[in-house]
């Protein structure tokens, strides 16, 4: 006798198998997680003449054609077990605007034969629902997944800290669209500028092939803003605290040394000093100082980029910075909670 048991509403009672019918006394409940996501339940009923054994499946999961239900009558006592057979079961996750599935596997515990079942009918039921692409996110402690999904054409995107994230672009007719990770990083340099005696500040690295005059900065950390930045490598290097007044200029380059294959946007600011006295960071610096701006534009020490950005700031103190400044302020996102700055040289609407 074979019963499926998926067909049986358990969720109202679950002393009706089929035609049998008995009262509950005791119950027993345990999550099957795929993916870190609930998959099934397995319960474990028993009565006074009854032990029922079962696995029951959560939405977007299913048993494999039928859940079996083998039977013995003995001593007045009828014994019902099953299993949940792996073959189906699809991994659980979240749909994005681009129809991409991701499926975070922080959780998964299945062993290699398991995942690569549940793996394999999972993408064959993405296939059906036309999803263009899947994305894995998994902890470098399940290894696991990592062998498993390579098999099935996966590559890494992109990784940091303890997790990678893996894809898979699903149609094969079309060349892949999933954009390639961090294109740029962005540097941010500040030029504290003295209005009254028309100086800058420069510094010249420790441990660089060159030896030059340059304007404090570093890189920008993630989620914070360029103003931020240009105040906190200047504060970091020379010790000297400024106020954030304008982006001057900024640069693109490509294959920089030591930007891991990235591109590197370099932005310029120009900042108000709020004091003046010098504490060079002794691990970074071999030395800083004050220099006119006159003797920066020509100094033999300094890059092209150095001399340009000196002239710069020549013409805006001596015909104005609204003539050179580009601007920003803060705007409203179009996404819920998200605010953006907004860059761009000033102008009088009409």
């Amino acid at each position: 006798m074979t019963r499926n048991l998926l067909n049986c509403n358990m969720s109202q009672t679950f002393g009706s198998v089929g035609c049998l019918k008995f009262s509950c006394r005791f119950i027993l409940s345990t999550n099957i997680n795929i993916g870190g996501k609930l998959a099934a339940k397995h319960y474990t009923i028993r009565s006074n003449n009854f032990f029922f054994d079962t696995v029951v499946c959560d939405k977007g999961y299913s048993a494999y054609k039928a859940i079996h239900v083998g039977h013995s009558l003995n001593q007045k006592r009828l014994f019902f077990y099953s299993t949940l057979c792996m073959k189906e079961a699809i991994l659980s996750g979240e749909t994005d605007r681009y129809n991409g599935v991701w499926v975070d596997m922080t959780q998964n515990s299945l062993s290699e034969d398991d995942l690569t079942k549940v793996l394999l009918a999972s993408l064959e039921a993405w296939k059906k629902d036309k999803i263009k692409a899947v994305w894995l996110l998994v902890p470098l402690s399940r290894g696991t997944v990592f062998s498993v999904s390579s098999k099935f054409g996966f590559q890494f995107h992109h990784a940091e800290g303890e997790k990678a994230l893996l894809y898979l672009w699903m149609n094969t007719q079309q060349e892949s669209r999933i954009p390639i990770f961090a294109t740029h990083q962005v540097g941010v340099s500040g030029m504290a500028v003295r209005d009254d005696t028309k100086e800058v500040l420069v510094v010249k690295d420790k441990n660089r092939p060159f030896q030059l005059w340059k304007f404090p900065g570093g890189l920008s950390d993630l989620g914070e803003d360029i103003a931020a930045t240009a105040e906190r490598e200047v504060f970091e290097e020379t010790g000297v605290k400024t106020e954030y007044q304008s982006v001057l200029a900024f640069r693109q380059q490509h294959k920089p040394p030591g930007a891991f294959g990235r591109s590197d946007l370099y932005v310029i600011c120009r900042l108000k000093p709020l004091t003046y006295e010098l504490n060079p960071c002794q691990e970074e610096i071999e030395s800083c100082r004050w220099m006119s701006l006159e003797e920066l534009k020509s100094e033999v020490q300094a890059t092209s980029l150095t001399h340009i950005m000196a002239e710069l700031v020549l013409h805006g103190l001596k015909h104005g910075f609204q003539q050179v400044d580009i601007t920003s302020y803060q705007m409203a996102s179009i996404y819920k909670g998200l605010k953006f700055h907004i860059f761009h040289r000033p102008f009088v609407a009409k």
